[in-house]
């Protein structure tokens, strides 16, 4: 209980870790306007940018703490975006396929998150490795700076939906066993 209690207290960011986490918001904003321009391989090497600077600012200690888990959460949420949404509006006439496929990786990715901070807040077990999240990243970084969007796309959804579908299943069979304790005790 004290561990928990540790992890939750608030903890000062370094200069660094927020520097980077800067680089890493100001690059997927450049990916995503370079997405928007129809240029591939700039827009593949800000991805490549803001993973790399995602990853050391994580480590830097730019994301310290329950607030700064929260945060990095949001990044990787908003990473995602930027490279999601503007494949899928550029691909909504051409390649119905491919923009599919980006809105539901989106939204499993949003789900999956959900899942997760649900069982977070009922103090189920369950977490997300920072290397799931790093290769989530990297697939779709890669995918962009190589011209191979639409089988990126595709390992990145079927990862993504699997990812989805093991942490709902979690927390279901832990919400079920959290109210079968109350009803074995009373009897």
């Amino acid at each position: 209980m004290a561990e928990r209690a540790a992890s939750r207290r608030p903890t000062t960011p370094s200069p660094a870790g927020l520097a980077l986490m800067a680089v890493a918001i100001v690059s997927s904003g450049l990916c995503a306007w370079f997405i928007l321009q129809r240029h591939q391989i700039p827009a593949g090497s800000f991805a490549v940018v803001a993973v790399i600077a995602e990853v050391a600012g994580r480590d830097l200690g730019g994301t310290r703490g329950l607030r700064g888990r929260f945060v990095q959460r949001l990044l990787d949420r908003s990473f995602e975006a930027a490279i999601l949404t503007p494949i899928a509006w550029l691909f909504r006439v051409d390649d119905k396929r491919v923009a599919v496929l980006a809105l539901v990786g989106l939204g499993a990715s949003y789900v999956a998150s959900y899942e997760l901070a649900k069982g977070t807040a009922l103090e189920y077990k369950g977490h997300e490795t920072v290397g799931y999240r790093t290769l989530r990243a990297a697939i779709l970084a890669l995918g962009l700076l190589f011209g191979r969007i639409e089988l990126s796309l595709w390992v990145f959804t079927v990862l993504t939906v699997a990812a989805m579908a093991v942490r709902w299943m979690n927390v279901t069979q832990q919400d079920r066993r959290a109210r079968r304790r109350p009803a074995a005790a009373s009897s």
